[in-house]
């Protein structure tokens, strides 16, 4: 007697990027560089605070982006001598590794 062939299993669909990116993360934080300073930021927009979303919601990314990151790591990009222009570098790298759209 011979043993069972094995069976397929279906193949999964793929996941878009930046899923696929935070399933092969082990961490809840997503980290982004800017002027020196690693910034950590939940991955999970369920763990954003409130305060940032309204930001978000009426298009203010500057209140967004600074009630996401809390006063700590807001006051370590201030005293890394951070710039307008590291800003709006950081509010790319933020959309980039979240997706977001920035209504431009």
């Amino acid at each position: 007697m011979s043993a069972p062939a094995p069976r397929k299993r279906p193949a999964k669909k793929a996941a878009p990027a930046a899923a696929r990116r935070n399933e092969a993360s082990d961490s809840d934080y997503a980290v982004i560089e800017q002027c020196g300073v690693e910034l950590k930021i939940p991955r999970s927009h369920g763990r954003w605070p409130l305060a940032a979303l309204d930001h978000f919601s009426e298009g203010n990314h500057l209140q967004g982006i600074k009630a996401l990151l809390g006063h700590d790591q807001w006051q370590a990009l201030i005293a890394a001598g951070a710039v307008a222009d590291d800003l709006n570098d950081l509010g790319e790298k933020f959309q980039d590794e979240f997706g977001l759209d920035q209504g431009n």
